[in-house]
């Protein structure tokens, strides 16, 4: 049997927030020590409705964090730096705050990754290089209450 075309056009019942038009807020510190990396996701963040805080290394990223504590939603943090690697860094922002939201980015793969921060908190992580929907996906995720 046939059914008369409805003049209303159908629409799948969504979530009431559409991944694609998610916006954030408060300040994300992304810690790279490629400078391009740390502009380019400044960019995405404040495009996401995020203020961004960068830094080139772990010891500017505990720097920042100190500085800024309160504000700093999530840090998204490169596993491979010079001076303080990633996982040392992540272990400092935990010192400082347990309950920070941390995000790992890193080219290796996340299983590699991800089997060195196993039970210790880890908010998210990122495979570099990660698009805007990725980066979106993932801090919508990490910033669940």
């Amino acid at each position: 049997a046939l059914f008369p075309a409805s003049p209303k056009a159908a629409a799948a019942p969504g979530p009431a927030e559409p991944a694609a038009e998610w916006r954030g807020s408060g300040a994300v510190l992304v810690a790279d020590d490629e400078q391009t990396i740390r502009e380019v996701t400044a960019h995405m963040l404040r495009a996401l409705g995020f203020t961004a805080l960068t830094a080139a290394n772990g010891r500017e990223a505990l720097e920042a964090f100190r500085a800024h504590q309160g504000e700093i939603a999530c840090v998204i943090l490169d596993l491979t730096m010079p001076e303080l690697s990633g996982e040392e860094t992540f272990r400092e922002l935990r010192l400082l705050d347990p309950a920070v939201r941390v995000i790992i980015t890193s080219g290796y793969n996340e299983q590699e990754v991800t089997q060195h921060f196993a039970g210790k908190g880890l908010a998210g992580f990122m495979q570099k290089p990660y698009q805007m929907a990725v980066l979106r996906a993932t801090l919508r995720e990490a910033l669940k209450a």
